[in-house]
């Protein structure tokens, strides 16, 4: 009896996975974390003895990340008292938010996406595989102020990729799988300055505070969910993940 029911738990394990069109097909990870630029500054951390007065600018920052907060700037706000925290531990980000809120970085990812996706097409139908993976590098994008005030405070510059797999099932039909990532070293390099509420936020005293040891950079990734495409054909319209 056991038997049978086991049997039978591995006919319906197996029709499950017949029925499952990416099944077996895992999407690729994200590339490797790129290099830091030449150019970006280097603030050796707890290097110096902090006075007084730095920490009365790290209390300020605080009350600039609070205040944010209450401005509708959530992830400047998050970041910023994450530097503050002095951990080094890694933050993360939602891809998907971010193409929500700034409609011109959406459509670079989507172009991106299904170029990517179309190359991978192509390979199926020219070859016997049932699916193609594909991979991105990563390409540079930069968040203004007028796209996102607290998408250009909390990154700026960033990098982003794309990554998934098409696959052609026994009607000729194609589905892709495929997900965001993007990535940042959150080390305050940008020189942006402005005014929250009644404080001056000023890059570059990121850097003195690091120096000081009242904060310490950190890197930012993070990956969307996966978007799957049904019925996939070469130049129709992506849909970005849900947000």
């Amino acid at each position: 009896m056991r038997i049978l029911l086991l049997l039978l738990l591995l006919a319906l394990f197996v029709a499950a996975i017949a029925a499952s069109p990416l099944y077996g097909y895992a999407l690729p990870a994200a590339p490797h974390d790129p290099p830091k630029p030449d150019t970006a500054p280097f603030y050796p951390w707890k290097s110096r003895i902090a006075s007084a007065a730095d920490h009365v600018d790290r209390t300020t920052l605080y009350g600039v990340a609070r205040t944010a907060e209450s401005q509708g700037m959530p992830n400047f706000a998050h970041y910023l008292q994450h530097f503050l925290a002095n951990t080094g531990s890694e933050a993360s980000v939602a891809p998907e938010e971010m193409m929500a809120a700034m409609p011109q970085f959406r459509a670079q990812v989507l172009h991106l996406a299904e170029f990517k996706a179309r190359l991978a097409f192509r390979s199926l139908v020219m070859g016997e595989r049932t699916a193609v993976p594909f991979s991105s590098f990563w390409h540079e994008y930069v968040a203004t102020s007028d796209q996102s005030w607290d998408w250009h405070l909390a990154l700026g510059r960033f990098v982003y990729s794309v990554t998934g797999v098409v696959r052609m099932d026994e009607n000729n039909q194609a589905t892709v799988q495929y997900a965001v990532h993007v990535f940042d070293y959150c080390d305050w390099d940008a020189n942006r300055e402005m005014v929250v509420g009644p404080f001056r936020f000023s890059e570059p005293q990121m850097g003195v505070l690091q120096v000081k040891g009242l904060g310490l950079e950190f890197k930012i990734r993070g990956s969307s969910p996966s978007q799957t495409i049904d019925g996939f054909v070469p130049g129709q319209a992506f849909p970005a993940p849900a947000a």
